[in-house]
């Protein structure tokens, strides 16, 4: 049984144009700056609510030998 690529045998240039036009697609739809404060400051409220995760869970600081 021979299976086919889903592109036929299109010239790798041309197999990599529709990866292009989804890679634009999410590169234009997606916001270089956050919209609100809240989604700038969210990464350090949830480390201050949890402060067990940021210190690797035994109380040892993340990075230093235990």
């Amino acid at each position: 049984m021979k299976t086919r690529h889903p592109l036929g045998d299109a010239p790798i240039g041309q197999q990599l144009l529709a990866h292009y036009a989804r890679r634009d697609a999410v590169r234009h739809a997606t916001p270089l700056l956050p919209s609100s404060w809240a989604e700038c400051l969210a990464p350090f409220r949830s480390a201050r609510l949890r402060p067990q995760a940021a210190q690797g869970g035994d109380g040892a600081p993340v990075g230093q030998p235990g």
